[in-house]
C-alpha cells in the first residue's frame, strides 16, 4: 500500500512539472514586453481578440495630426480594430512618431517595424494619397494605396542606433499623409544580419499552408512576424505533420508555419518561385528559407535538393533537411534583371522531391543619413519639453536638412552627425526659467532668447 502511495505520489508530481513546463511556455508565448502596438486615432487601449495583442492609443507619442474614424462603410465584417481609426496630419511637412521602448535597448537592438495604411475614406474626399515614410532621418518608402479599402503594410528590420526611434510622415503635396497603426518589435540579437548603416525593406513572408487562407502572427509567432499562405500552380502538392518540430534557432519560426511543407508532385519536379522586380540593376536581396523534414524517411529514401537564385547557387551543395528540426538558411543577392526567381531541384542521389516550409525575402537598403548628435537631440527634447508645443519640433532636429528644426542652424559634415549650433528662440513666448539643457548643446555658438518678457 505504501508502495502504491509513493508511486502515486510520482505520478502526481511529473504530471504537476510537466504542467508547470507547460503553462511556463505558455506564458512566455505570450510575451509582449519586447512590443509597441499603437492603434493611431484611437481613444482607449484594448487587447485585440483574434491575436491578443495589447494596441494602446497614440497620444503618448505624437502631439499633432488629428483622430478621425474611417468611413462606416469600410468598417465592417472581418476588419482588424486597428485599422477603424486613422492619424492624419494636415499640418506641417514632417509630423513624427516618437518610440521609446519601456524595456532596455541599447544600440544594436533589432527591430521589426511595421507600419499600416486605410484610408477607408477618412475624411470624405474620396481621394487617395500618396506621402512619403521615414525611418529617423532617411527615407523609408513611399507609401501609395490602390484603393480606399486596400490595407497597406511596410515592415522593416532595423538595428537602432539610439535610444529613440523616430517614424515620421511627410506631406509631399498629393493629399494628407494619414497612418492606421505603428508596430515594433525586438527580435533576436544574432538574427537577420544587418548593421547600422543599412535596413531589410519586407518583400514577402510566405506560409506553405495546404489550400488555407489564414494568416498567421502572434501568439503563433513569438516576434510577430505576418506569414501570409502562398498559392502555388500545378506542379507541387502539400504536407503536413501534428508532430512538435523543434523551431529553436535565431529566427524561431513558429510551429503553426513549420508543420506544412510544399513538395514537387514528382522525384524530379522543381519547387519554384519568381517574382518581377523593380529596374535598379544594384538591389540587393536577402532571402531567408526555413527547412524541416516532415516525413520519417525508410533507410532507402533520401531527400536531397540543391537551391538556386537567378540559376546561382543559394547554398553550396546539396543539402537535406532534419526530421522535425528546423534549418533556416540564408543568402544575399545582387540582383541584375527585373525577374527574381528561386528554385529548388531534387539532387542526382535523392529518391524524393524537393520541399519547401516557408520562406523570407527583403531587400537590404541603405541608411546614408546620419543622424544629429545624439546629446544635442537629448538637450532638444529637454528644452522642448520645458517650453510647451509653440513649435511643431518632431523627428530629428537637424535632419534631413530639408526639415530642421524651427529656430534652429545646424552644421553639416559629410562623415559626422550633424550638431546644432545656433538656437533662436526669440519672441516664442517663452516662460519661467531659462531651461538648464541648453547648457548641454556643447556646439552652441549663437543664442538668441530676446523678446520673451515671462522668462
Amino acid at each position: 500500500m505504501g508502495e502504491e502511495r509513493r508511486i502515486s505520489k510520482l505520478v502526481l508530481g511529473l504530471a504537476l512539472a510537466y504542467f508547470l513546463a507547460t503553462t511556463t511556455i505558455h506564458v512566455q508565448a505570450q510575451d509582449q514586453s519586447g512590443f509597441v502596438s499603437i492603434d493611431c486615432g484611437s481613444t482607449k487601449a484594448y487587447t485585440d481578440e483574434v491575436t491578443g495583442i495589447k494596441y494602446v492609443p497614440d497620444t503618448n507619442y505624437i502631439d499633432s495630426g488629428q483622430s478621425k474614424n474611417i468611413a462606416a462603410s469600410y468598417n465592417g465584417g472581418s476588419l482588424e480594430t486597428h485599422l477603424g481609426t486613422v492619424r492624419s496630419f494636415p499640418d506641417g511637412v514632417r509630423n513624427c512618431y516618437t518610440i521609446r521602448h519601456n524595456v532596455n535597448t541599447v544600440n544594436g537592438t533589432r527591430f521589426l517595424i511595421r507600419a499600416r495604411f486605410m484610408y477607408g475614406n477618412y475624411d470624405s474626399m474620396n481621394q487617395v494619397p500618396e506621402f512619403d515614410l521615414y525611418m529617423g532621418v532617411n527615407l523609408w518608402t513611399s507609401v501609395k494605396l490602390d484603393n480606399a479599402s486596400s490595407v497597406t503594410t511596410v515592415e522593416m528590420i532595423y538595428v537602432t542606433r539610439l535610444k529613440v526611434m523616430s517614424v515620421c510622415l511627410v506631406n509631399k503635396g498629393s493629399g494628407t499623409a494619414f497612418i492606421s497603426a505603428l508596430e515594433t518589435r525586438i527580435l533576436d540579437d544574432d538574427a537577420y544580419g544587418i548593421e547600422y548603416n543599412g535596413y531589410l525593406n519586407l518583400v514577402t513572408r510566405a506560409n506553405m499552408a495546404p489550400g488555407s487562407e489564414k494568416t498567421y502572427r502572434f501568439p503563433d509567432d513569438i516576434y510577430d512576424r505576418i506569414w501570409a499562405p502562398k498559392e502555388w500552380s500545378n506542379g507541387v502538392r502539400y504536407i503536413s505533420t501534428n508532430e512538435t518540430i523543434n523551431i529553436n534557432n535565431m529566427y524561431d519560426p513558429p510551429q503553426s508555419v513549420m508543420n506544412t511543407a510544399v513538395i514537387a508532385s514528382t522525384s524530379f519536379g522543381i519547387v519554384d518561385q519568381s517574382f518581377d522586380t523593380d529596374e535598379d540593376s544594384s538591389q540587393q536581396y536577402y532571402t531567408y528559407m526555413h527547412l524541416s523534414e516532415l516525413q520519417k524517411l525508410a533507410q532507402n529514401q533520401t531527400r536531397e535538393f540543391n537551391i538556386y537564385l537567378d540559376s546561382n547557387y543559394f547554398y553550396k551543395g546539396p543539402f537535406q533537411p532534419h526530421y522535425l528540426s528546423v534549418t533556416s538558411l540564408y543568402s544575399l543577392n545582387i540582383h541584375s534583371t527585373t525577374r527574381y526567381n528561386f528554385s529548388i531541384t531534387a539532387s542526382e542521389n535523392s529518391t524524393l522531391p524537393p520541399m519547401l516550409n516557408a520562406y523570407e525575402i527583403y531587400t537590404y537598403n541603405q541608411m546614408p543619413q546620419l543622424a544629429t548628435n545624439e546629446q544635442d537631440i537629448e538637450a532638444m527634447r529637454a528644452i522642448k519639453s520645458s517650453y510647451g508645443g509653440g513649435k511643431i519640433w518632431q523627428g530629428d532636429p537637424c535632419a534631413p536638412q530639408d526639415y530642421s528644426w524651427e529656430g534652429l542652424a545646424c552644421s553639416f559634415k559629410e562623415f559626422d552627425p550633424p550638431k546644432i549650433i545656433g538656437l533662436n528662440l526669440s519672441s516664442s513666448n517663452l516662460k519661467g526659467q531659462i531651461s538648464a539643457s541648453i547648457s548641454d548643446l556643447k556646439s552652441l555658438e549663437s543664442l538668441d532668447l530676446s523678446n520673451n518678457n515671462s522668462l
